[in-house]
């Protein structure tokens, strides 16, 4: 496997046969991203490959994160198919960064190798791709403590930590919704995703692989 998780599918975006599939297509995600960033269990990444965009966010919604060695990328590339980063990834991405990363990565739409992912802190750890669930099981164990007390305040801890990264979307998920749905229903962007996915399917017919890295938002 070379991806982790390649972002939002663009063929849920190109060409929508209504607004509201749009707007599931989100809400979905939406609850994806609330039900894994504050989970009471303790949550290990095991990065085997690609995670760009939404798939970076992913991880980063995890407790803990070990990439795998190898030619791989991950970060937020969004702007460079014009998408805008919701508002609701930048204090996650800014809390595992810092301000001055989360500016640079964002406004340039960065990927970054996992060797350059580790020194940011996008990844705890890098190992060899044979070792790495080996590895994340390890750390699985390190963060499951022994009696649900001690388990409970690591839960309680976690939750302080990132409530308030959360309250950005709690705060208002219909106008986040509304400002996915306006921007994946831009003309520009409708245009732009067609030819990407024309790209794709000529590569695929002419025997290339297209770059996960590069695919998704």
């Amino acid at each position: 496997p070379n991806v982790f998780c390649a972002g939002l599918d663009f063929l849920e975006l190109y060409k929508p046969q209504s607004e509201n599939q749009l707007r599931e297509f989100w809400s979905a995600f939406q609850d994806l991203f609330l039900t894994l960033y504050p989970s009471r269990l303790a949550t290990i990444a095991a990065v085997e490959g690609h995670a760009p965009a939404a798939g970076c966010l992913l991880a980063l919604a995890c407790d803990y994160r070990v990439g795998a060695r190898g030619p791989y990328a991950m970060g937020f590339n969004e702007v460079q198919f014009g998408l805008r980063v919701p508002p609701w990834f930048v204090p996650v991405i800014q809390s595992t960064v810092g301000t001055r990363q989360t500016e640079r990565l964002l406004q340039l739409g960065s990927l970054v190798s996992f060797e350059e992912a580790k020194e940011l802190g996008m990844l705890d750890e890098v190992c060899d791709a044979e070792q790495l669930m080996d590895v994340a099981e390890a750390r699985a164990k390190e963060w499951c403590f022994p009696t649900s007390t001690l388990r409970e305040c690591r839960h309680v801890t976690k939750a302080y930590l990132r409530q308030p990264n959360m309250e950005v979307l709690l705060r208002d998920r219909e106008a986040d919704t509304d400002l996915f749905v306006q921007t994946a229903l831009a003309p520009a962007l409708q245009k732009a995703l067609g030819l990407y996915i024309r790209s794709l399917e000529a590569n695929k017919k002419g025997g290339g692989a297209a770059k996960a890295a590069s695919g998704s938002a």
